[in-house]
């Protein structure tokens, strides 16, 4: 089941495509294209536009784990207005077995589900603090960071690591890529 955070982003999503309801499985590109996630060729394809094009800012970070928690130290090259920087903690990779509806008893596989995520308004750079207190110790989850327009939905950076991947400090730094 979703937590509420997660429904109410994607009706509000759900809002900004004018769409008459919401609908799972889901996927929504770069802020700007939203599409059922049965359509792999109409995704490939907008995937690939935004791919060629030159983001409007950068995000980098450090990244720290203490004990029951990640630090993650920003900077972001550029600031707008009206936007929030996001981070959020992902499963790479769930299945789940669907109890009722139009798929029950079928087996779905899911890609990046978020599991926990924050937000604020960025600064030019700055810190979160995640507790990792839930985090089973199987692994197979990442740390998903992006930068976002609030009333167009556009993603200005993005940035991702595995938690795996996690030792004392990394710094994560990604090229620059558009999302006009």
């Amino acid at each position: 089941n979703a937590l509420p955070e997660f429904t109410n982003r994607q009706i509000n999503y759900g809002r900004h495509f004018d769409s008459k309801g919401v609908f799972t499985p889901q996927v929504i590109i770069n802020g700007q294209e939203a599409y059922v996630g049965t359509l792999r060729k109409k995704i490939k394809k907008s995937i690939g536009r935004y791919l060629g094009r030159k983001n409007k800012s950068k995000l980098s970070f450090t990244v720290t784990k203490e004990s029951d928690r990640i630090v993650i130290d920003y900077k972001l090259s550029k600031l707008y207005d009206g936007s929030r920087l996001y981070m959020a903690i992902v499963k790479e990779r769930e299945s789940v077995e669907v109890t009722s509806g139009e798929n029950k008893g079928k087996l779905l596989n899911h890609r990046n589900v978020v599991k926990k995520m924050v937000d604020i308004k960025p600064n030019k750079m700055g810190k979160f603090i995640l507790s990792t207190k839930w985090l089973p110790k199987t692994g197979g989850y990442a740390l998903i960071g992006f930068y976002q327009s609030l009333d167009s939905h556009e993603i200005f950076a993005a940035n991702q690591m595995s938690i795996s991947l996690l030792e004392k400090s990394i710094y994560l730094d990604i090229e620059e890529d558009d999302s006009e």
